[in-house]
């Protein structure tokens, strides 16, 4: 439909410049969707506007705004469909962001009666409230789904709703536990409050999160994800055959499927030994957490770069050309394609949680009123806390290392030696081999984090003493006093005896962790009262892991009564072709454990 044309103007905000994240990035859509009306042209002609039209909802995501007020500015010439949708967006940018645009003109000016940070903050405060809110009906849901009178419920909910559940440690399970809630069900409430409040910094995941993701079932979804690498013909040449579905991670994985799952994977092994034809895949929409969390990182660096571009803009409008405005373009179709992909796997996705699906959305829809962000837990499952947790704690590791990194290439830069990509054992003047200076980091980092330390090559490195010990003539070489260099030599002393020392506490969290998981995944697992509860949305959140589907237009389920105003679900799930029906779906991912 569009063309471009010679040497477009482009669109400039005038007056004085848009004020908050919200309302600048307002100012930086309207730039954007006015530059890409005057760089096109209807080439194409549709029956009715309306099969050209995009985001024609104002609750869209932001993105899709944009996209909306391109074509009603392109289309509005020719259809009076176009021209009505045009004045709906430009009412809706004045209304919620206090623009005023003049589509002519192709200009946008802020309204001078228009508070913008004060909305911004009602728009924060409201995303807090809405947030608040999800996560004490969640907790209210657990709570039902325990067995309680209904007197010992209405003291626990009233806990649950008390201000200091959410400031005082300690105080939310001391209450329910005079309220008659039971040990693991006030574990279960206290963590889901932080989880959905993020606050999951101020618990222990491993000994104060309860399990709520079945480990054995979460292994469908990362072999999954294996075995569509393992079918990639250019995987091999790096990785080799089957790296990945033939060795003790394969086999634990297999031995805890369910027929015929564990058939499929015995048919996958030979195919992948033999060199024959890969059988075709049985659960292509199971859910992988790892690869979900970095669609969800990249969207949130996404988001960043949009937010960062929508602050240049007010500060620097002269400095958004044509080419700017194509580029900010270009990232919020990044953005978009990115929600499109997330909101497919939450969406259509097997293997998740209800409160877990509802995180991610979460997650998406905060790009309105400012850059994403990264939840400090955005799943539950044991793997998932267990990365985060191991991650968080390895910090340390990282900054150890980092001093290592920057002492070492202090005394190289005050001796005038050059770090170059060659042998260790080569000899330049004046010069030391990359691998030298990055040995004595690595080493120290990997003697942190408690892994092995080898004193040989067969990671690509020398050993520790060597590296320090070439560092050392190095410097001395180039004539740095010897007393420099002792110094040099005793600060790495340090570093390395620091990261001997932080290591012990971390490899013992390793261990537990490796010995929870792998217990967990071997596990029978026993019965639960929460796995038997009838109450909707308890199992709509804590049980059931298939998608969340509507049997009819506008019925709605359990899960959509908690969603917030601004989530809207997009896709009715139906099953698709050979998939089983909503009676004799398979609930994979309840946890036994419960």
């Amino acid at each position: 439909m569009n063309h471009p044309i010679d040497e477009p103007g482009h669109p400039r905000p005038v007056g004085p410049p848009a004020v908050g994240p919200y309302q600048r990035l307002g100012c930086l859509l309207v730039a954007v969707a006015l530059h890409r009306a005057a760089t096109a042209r209807a080439g194409q002609r549709y029956p009715d506007y309306s099969q050209a039209q995009r985001g024609h909802d104002l609750a869209a995501p932001p993105e899709d705004l944009a996209a909306a007020l391109t074509d009603a500015v392109v289309w509005s010439e020719e259809s009076a469909v176009a021209r009505q949708q045009l004045a709906r967006l430009v009412q809706h940018f004045r209304r919620a962001y206090g623009l005023v645009i003049d589509p002519v003109a192709a200009t946008v000016a802020v309204d001078p009666g228009f508070d913008a940070l004060d909305t911004q903050q009602r728009a924060e405060t409201a995303a807090r409230d809405r947030q608040s809110r999800f996560a004490r009906r969640a907790a209210a849901a657990l709570i039902a789904a325990s067995g309680l009178t209904s007197h010992e419920q209405a003291r626990a909910v009233g806990a649950v709703s008390d201000p200091r559940s959410g400031t005082v440690r300690g105080w939310l399970d001391a209450a329910l536990a005079t309220a008659g809630v039971g040990r693991l069900d006030r574990q279960r409430v206290v963590f889901v409050l932080a989880y959905l409040s993020d606050t999951t910094a101020e618990l222990d995941l491993l000994t104060e999160a309860p399990v709520l993701v079945d480990a054995r079932a979460e292994l469908t979804g990362m072999l999954r994800r294996e075995m569509e690498e393992t079918r990639d013909p250019h995987r091999g040449v790096f990785f080799g055959p089957g790296e990945y579905v033939t060795g003790p991670w394969f086999e634990a994985a297999v031995l805890s499927m369910p027929e015929p799952d564990r058939e499929f994977a015995r048919q996958l092994r030979v195919a992948v030994r033999e060199g024959s034809r890969m059988p075709q895949l049985p659960w292509p929409r199971q859910a992988h957490r790892a690869e979900l969390e970095q669609l969800v990182w990249d969207y949130i660096a996404a988001t960043r770069d949009v937010h960062q571009a929508a602050e240049r803009l007010a500060v620097d409008p002269d400095a958004f050309t044509g080419r700017v405005l194509n580029q900010v373009h270009n990232l919020l179709h990044d953005v978009g394609a990115t929600r499109s992909t997330i909101g497919e796997q939450i969406d259509r996705g097997e293997g998740l949680l209800g409160i877990e699906r509802l995180r991610v959305r979460e997650v998406l829809d905060g790009f309105a009123i400012g850059p994403a962000h990264m939840p400090g837990l955005l799943f539950v499952s044991e793997r998932h806390k267990q990365a985060q947790d191991l991650s968080e704690r390895s910090s340390a590791v990282t900054i150890l290392a980092q001093r290592a990194a920057s002492v070492i290439d202090e005394a190289l830069n005050r001796a005038g030696i050059v770090v170059l990509e060659m042998d260790p054992a080569a000899e330049v003047a004046g010069a030391i081999s990359d691998i030298i200076s990055s040995s004595v980091q690595d080493h120290i980092y990997d003697l942190a984090s408690g892994r092995d330390v080898y004193d040989d090559d067969r990671r690509g490195r020398v050993s520790f003493t060597r590296a320090v010990d070439t560092l050392d003539q190095a410097l001395a070489d180039a004539g740095v006093a010897a007393q420099q260099r002792r110094e040099l030599r005793a600060t790495l002393d340090q570093l390395a005896t620091a990261a001997h020392q932080l290591s012990a506490p971390l490899l013992a969290r390793h261990h537990a962790w490796h010995e929870r998981v792998a217990e967990l995944t071997s596990s029978p697992g026993i019965d639960s009262a929460l796995l038997q509860t009838a109450d909707p949305l308890a199992r709509a959140l804590f049980v059931q892991t298939a998608p969340p589907q509507q049997t009819a237009p506008g019925t709605q389920t359990a899960i959509d009564a908690v969603l917030p105003p601004a989530i809207k679900r997009t896709t009715t799930v139906t099953p698709a072709d050979g998939q089983p029906t909503t009676a004799t779906a398979v609930e994979r991912g309840a946890a036994p454990q419960l």
